[in-house]
């Protein structure tokens, strides 16, 4: 193969590199000063342990919107008692309009409440917004390839209770969160003490509880440049719906990693017959990296061997990054706890797990990382839970 593994590896003195960075941002941005780092508010605390009470849980943040409805027992105690997924489409590109998305998000809670139930509703909206309050929220832009108009500037939960009013549907929109404060929020619920959470999917980010806050705060992580480039992560960005924008999370994010590998793939192959832009999805990348199952494209047999060695770095290199930057948290904080994490990579990505536990003991910190499935859909209970209690 005529690329090696040095246009993917990060070497120790690169990682520091990319730590003493993070760390960098993270110290300007709580002074006011310029950062590729956003530390946006939840306006929320850990979780007590004393929530309780029937909450409904909107979990909008990729290509698919999930609801549902879900009861705290208090205590790490939680039931799902209803929930529906369903795929967003069109409602996504820029052919869709807010309205139509909005109104199919609202569709999803004939399945989960009668028409005349009042249930408070938490809304985990996985994009960079302007919070003043847990109730509003303002689109800054979009990410993931997602272009629907009309959406930016708006208050996204003003643009769900209007769906709801036009459904005839009784549901509070009372809460909105981001899907990574989500997770964190439902990982102090399950593990007290956790410090971070963070998402590993389709998106990725990250979010941590600061001290001097009191608050959890968003990150929105993969905004952060300082980090190595190739030329695959170069003409990925150039082709890109949002050039310049989310480095960290075009290196790591499922919704990226998938493509990087098919452009460095037709370079080593050119004639593999892989010329679709993100035709290559996580799910070809888990198959490809799993010993003895069969590739799910018809490659040539030379070029198997191709696919699952750049799959392997790729994954590798995504997992080694994401990790780095909770060292640079736990290095901020002086302390390290139990870190939160949802999301498709984290769970179903051959070796992902371990070279994120990996590439913390090797810095130091042999601590629990707890795979939180759901996590985005707990914690948006929970924060409807909190804001209910803010209301009365």
């Amino acid at each position: 193969m005529k690329q090696n593994l040095q246009l993917w590896q990060l070497l120790p003195p690169a990682q520091e590199k990319i730590i003493a960075a993070f760390q960098e941002d993270l110290t300007a941005k709580l002074a006011g000063s310029a950062s590729s780092l956003s530390l946006l508010p939840s306006f929320l605390l850990p979780a007590t342990g004393q929530e309780e009470g029937d909450f409904v849980a909107l979990d909008f943040g990729g290509t698919n919107a999930r609801m549902a409805r879900i009861r705290l027992g208090g205590q790490g105690r939680h039931k799902v008692l209803k929930q529906v997924s369903r795929p967003l489409g069109l409602h996504l590109t820029a052919e869709g309009h807010a309205e139509g998305l909005f109104d199919f998000l609202a569709s999803l809670a004939a399945d989960i409440v009668e028409p005349e139930e009042r249930l408070p509703l938490g809304h985990t909206f996985s994009f960079p917004c302007e919070q003043a309050n847990l109730q509003q929220a303002q689109l800054l832009r979009w990410s993931k390839e997602i272009a629907t108009p009309g959406v930016i500037g708006q208050d996204v939960n003003q643009l769900l209770r209007e769906a709801f009013a036009r459904a005839g549907l009784q549901i509070q929109p009372v809460a909105i969160i981001n899907d990574t404060i989500a997770t964190l929020l439902a990982g102090t619920y399950l593990l007290p003490g956790t410090q971070i959470g963070s998402i590993l999917g389709t998106g990725h980010n990250t979010a941590y509880f600061e001290p001097s806050r009191n608050m959890l705060l968003n990150l929105e992580s993969g905004a952060f440049r300082a980090i190595p480039e190739n030329e695959f992560d170069a003409a990925l960005d150039a082709a890109s719906l949002h050039p310049g924008e989310q480095p960290l999370e075009k290196r790591v994010s499922g919704r990226y990693l998938g493509e990087l590998v098919r452009l460095a793939l037709l370079k080593e192959h050119p004639h593999c017959g892989l010329k679709q832009p993100y035709c290559v999805t996580p799910f070809h990348l888990a198959a490809w990296l799993h010993p003895g199952e069969r590739c799910p494209f018809p490659l040539p047999p030379d070029v198997v061997g191709t696919a699952r060695q750049l799959a392997q770095w790729a994954t590798w290199r995504s997992a080694r990054l994401a990790a780095l930057t909770y060292v640079a948290l736990f290095r901020h904080l002086g302390s390290s706890g139990p870190i939160a994490i949802d999301g498709s990579l984290y769970e179903h990505l051959p070796g992902y797990a371990a070279m994120v536990r990996v590439t913390l003991e090797e810095h130091g910190y042999r601590i629990p990382v707890r795979l939180l499935k759901g996590g985005s859909a707990l914690g948006a209970a929970l924060a409807a839970c909190a804001a209910s209690k803010n209301l009365l």
